[in-house]
């Protein structure tokens, strides 16, 4: 019996990828890639893995205070623009499962973001950064340390992810997936316990789908 929901936080519970990447836009215009190659490279990865592949990119070093310029100008945008996921407002009441955060962005970040968006009252403290234990999706190690926390089982737990690194991630973590595409996204490879969907309204019903069936079904189905 699934009895805790996992949450990815970036373009998940909030519109916050075409942010993220307008903020290296601007501040790295030598990168040679507009917003939406942006978005799309980096979709999912830890923040020192972008800021590797970005000075191969450019074969040069970045800015020694890239990272405080980047953090700021990005907590500029979020207060300006961001929004919640589309639907993730209205379906997040109708979960009747614990609900938690696990995520490769730093925990100030993930507060700011979910009290811009008003989802913060979801999750109280129930909040798990990459930044707390030193490792980042494709790692499993963050929804362990999750699951570890709140005294569950893997097979206790759904994520909700939206990258492939995080899909990746969950599956390693031997818990259930759900695979929010609003978009057309690569498939992760192995597809035991992974289901894709793409339209947060239909969340509620596929928890309640997988919890029912979790102790009999193999999960490879697929929309």
């Amino acid at each position: 019996m699934v009895r805790l929901v996992i949450f990815d936080l970036d373009g998940t519970l909030v519109d916050s990828e075409t942010l993220n990447a307008q903020a290296y836009f601007e501040l790295l215009p030598a990168l040679g890639l507009d917003i939406e190659a942006i978005r799309e490279r980096y979709h999912g990865m830890q923040y020192a893995a972008i800021i590797e592949d970005m000075q191969t990119l450019m074969c040069t070093p970045l800015p020694a205070d890239l990272e405080t310029r980047y953090r700021t100008r990005m907590a500029q945008l979020y207060q300006q623009s961001l929004r919640p996921v589309a639907g993730i407002s209205e379906v997040l009441p109708q979960i009747d499962k614990l609900l938690c955060v696990a995520t490769n962005a730093p925990r100030a970040k993930t507060e700011h973001a979910l009290a811009i968006t008003g989802l913060r009252e979801h999750f109280a403290d129930r909040l798990y950064s990459a930044y707390d234990i030193g490792a980042w999706k494709p790692s499993p190690r963050i929804f362990q340390h999750a699951a570890l926390a709140l005294d569950m089982a893997p097979t206790d737990c759904i994520v909700v992810e939206d990258s492939v690194h995080g899909v990746t991630a969950a599956l390693a973590a031997g818990m259930q997936v759900l695979h929010y595409r609003p978009r057309t996204q690569p498939q992760p490879a192995g597809r035991v316990g992974y289901r894709a969907f793409h339209d947060m309204h239909d969340l509620p019903q596929l928890i309640a789908a997988v919890s029912t069936t979790n102790a009999q079904t193999d999960g490879t189905t697929d929309e």
